[in-house]
Parts: structure tokens; C-alpha cells; sequence
């Protein structure tokens, strides 16, 4: 799939500032996802906001400023960061700086791409976990 190592596939899509909308359209995405996290999605909306949600719809300000209203979230809510709302964990506390980002730039791919990265880093990490195998096994082998 990729004629590039991952690490300069990913690295060309680092978000800046010049993407700042993607970056909006994300937290959208994620604060989307956080408020049905435990509530059921209304029948007749469920495939848009399914769309929304794995970030294959469009999630512009109309829409936006609409699902507030139509859901009675605050206004601002799916624009809001987390640490703009005190009291509030973003549901990836605890990772490092490294792992968002990395989550960042894998949610910008449809899902079938996502599929494709996770199916290729799991071939990666079987190949280190077996270099690290050998590894081990030829120092203990030194060693008797």
C-alpha cells in the first residue's frame, strides 16, 4: 500500500496551523462522539451522525451550531476543547504526546485505510517482537 516507511507517510500529515480546520472538524468529531457515548442515536439521524462521527461526512459550523441545537447540547459544546470546560477529562488522558498525535493522524483516514495501517503496524510489531525473540534466545545461548 505505502511505497514510504509509515513514520514519513505520518509525518507528512502532522496537523499545524494551516490545517486548522481539520483540527476543528476533529474535535467536532471526538466531542460528537463523547455526548452519545451512553445515549442512543435517534433513529432518524443515526446514519448522518454515524458519518459524522467515523469522519465520513463533511462536520462544518451549520452542522454543527444545528446538532446543538436539535440535541440541547450548550452552544459551542462540539467546538469546545476539554480544557476550555473545567472539571472535563478528554477521553485520551493519559497519553503521551506521541500517541495522540499518532491518534490525530490516523482518524484523518477513511476506515479502510485504518484498517490497512493497523493490519500493517501489527505485521511490524510481530517482526520486532520476533527480532527481540532471537535476540534473547542468541544471548542466552552465549551464555551457557
Amino acid at each position: 500500500m505505502f511505497n514510504k516507511p509509515l513514520s514519513q507517510v505520518f509525518a507528512c500529515l502532522v496537523i499545524t496551523k494551516d490545517n486548522y480546520h481539520m483540527q476543528k472538524k476533529e474535535i467536532r468529531r471526538l466531542r460528537l462522539k463523547e455526548w452519545f457515548k451512553d445515549k442512543t442515536l435517534p433513529p432518524k439521524e443515526k446514519s448522518y451522525l454515524s458519518q459524522l462521527m467515523s469522519g465520513r461526512a463533511s462536520f462544518g459550523e451549520k452542522a454543527a451550531r444545528r446538532i446543538e441545537q436539535t440535541y440541547g447540547m450548550p452552544e459551542g459544546y462540539l467546538d469546545a476543547e476539554y480544557a476550555e470546560q473545567p472539571g472535563v477529562s478528554p477521553p485520551h488522558a493519559g497519553l503521551t504526546s506521541n500517541q495522540l498525535e499518532l491518534l490525530q493522524i490516523f482518524s484523518a483516514f477513511p476506515e479502510d485505510e485504518q484498517r490497512q495501517i493497523i493490519s500493517e503496524l501489527k505485521q511490524k510489531k510481530e517482526s520486532m517482537e520476533d527480532l527481540i525473540a532471537r535476540w534473547i534466545a542468541a544471548q542466552k545461548c552465549r551464555r551457557a
